[in-house]
């Protein structure tokens, strides 16, 4: 399966993936959120991790992210330092403000 450049549809956000859906960003300053579901993320320099709910993953790395939905998920990506970052800097590290959005959606 070739993943997809989502960049070319859609700016980073908020990101509905279904159960083997695989997705590819470029990977330099690059913050990944985990609101439900699990994904799992591999990067260069063969660097490889698993997201549940709640869990966060900053990658400051060069090169091509590719994200592997595990199960139906919701994931937010944004550029760390970009204005996304600014604006979901204390939301995102809130779990009760996960709890909430996640009802609400």
């Amino acid at each position: 399966m070739k993943p997809v450049d989502i960049r070319k549809d859609q700016e980073k956000g908020l990101l509905r993936l279904s159960k083997n859906q695989l997705i590819s960003l470029p990977g330099s300053n690059i913050q990944i959120d985990c609101f439900s579901g699990s994904v799992w993320i591999t990067w260069p320099k063969a660097m490889e991790r698993t997201l549940s709910r709640g869990d966060t993953l900053k990658i400051s790395t060069r090169g091509k992210v590719c994200i592997l939905a595990c199960s139906d998920a919701v994931i937010l990506t944004f550029e760390t330092g970009g204005i996304w970052h600014k604006i979901f800097k204390g939301f995102t590290s809130c779990f009760s403000f996960k709890r909430v959005w996640l009802s609400e959606s």
